[in-house]
């Protein structure tokens, strides 16, 4: 069988069948913990497979950090709810674990940065990173989730799917790879959840935050070339739409929250993939 193929069916085939028998065995003990503890394992054992092997600890290499991110991900959704009391106390750690992340990442590369590039890498992705969290975040939590979960789960595969195409346009399969395997992993839980009329929770939120942030910042700082920036942007911040948006609880306007979520993310993969496909067929001479 093509290496590709093989890869490519335990990119899909493992995370699905995990993160599903993870989620029948675990929501009959921690409902709430359910779906969160299944998307991430699931991801961590893919991860494992297609790397294939263990990341090193302490981190050797950027790859090794989103293993770690998603455990750390994992953690944080678990306790943060026993000190969440206000804002502050929400968002002051959430930014200390989020700078310190960004400063053992890019530890690397501030030797061969200005300060002042330094100073703006570091305010600049934590930022993005934050502000992706606090989107996300507010969309599943307004006080009640924004859309349904059958629209949550073509939003949030179309989000994740989006970025591996736009990893693989610039360079870095590893990476779409990891973008797919959270794309299944995520999928086959919010399927689960959409039949058994289980509502998303701050739990789910955080882990997946933590997952695809990581996976954005890694995106466009280390693979060369790397996600533009701007497109990195889009990519995060694309779900502000369905938030900003002023639609009906109904079925045409949880359509129209989707069409408009997913326009900016269709067209600016479609150009950079026509981009890409005629790189790829020019003639070498």
């Amino acid at each position: 069988m093509n290496i590709f193929l093989v890869h490519l069916l335990w990119t899909v085939l493992l995370p699905l069948a995990v993160s599903g028998v993870l989620y029948f065995i675990l929501r009959g003990f921690v409902p709430k913990l359910a779906l969160p503890v299944a998307m991430v394992v699931a991801y961590l054992v893919t991860y494992v497979v297609v790397r294939p092997g263990w990341p090193s600890f302490p981190p050797r290499e950027y790859r090794d950090y989103i293993f770690i991110m998603a455990v750390v991900g994992l953690i944080w959704s678990i306790l943060e709810p026993f000190w969440r009391k206000n804002v502050i106390t929400r968002w002051v750690p959430r930014a200390v674990v989020v700078v310190g992340f960004l400063l053992l990442l890019l530890r690397n590369r501030f030797r061969s940065w200005s300060t002042l590039e330094d100073v703006l890498w570091l305010l600049g992705l934590a930022i993005f990173f934050l502000l992706s969290w606090w989107v996300l975040e507010g969309l599943v939590e307004n006080p009640k989730p924004v859309l349904p979960v059958w629209a949550f789960l073509i939003a949030f595969i179309l989000w994740t799917a989006v970025f591996s195409a736009m990893s693989a346009t610039h360079g870095s399969s590893s990476m779409a790879q990891l973008g797919g395997v959270l794309a299944a992993a995520v999928g086959v839980v919010m399927v689960l959840s959409w039949f058994l009329k289980v509502e998303l929770n701050p739990y789910f939120s955080t882990a997946f935050i933590f997952i695809l942030g990581t996976l954005l910042v890694c995106a466009l700082v280390f693979p060369n070339p790397g996600i533009p920036i701007f497109a990195g942007i889009i990519i995060a911040l694309s779900p502000l739409l369905l938030l900003v948006v002023k639609a009906t609880p109904t079925l045409r306007g949880h359509i129209l929250r989707l069409a408009v979520f997913a326009l900016p993310l269709l067209v600016m993969t479609a150009i950079f993939v026509i981009r890409f496909l005629a790189t790829y067929n020019e003639p070498s001479f």
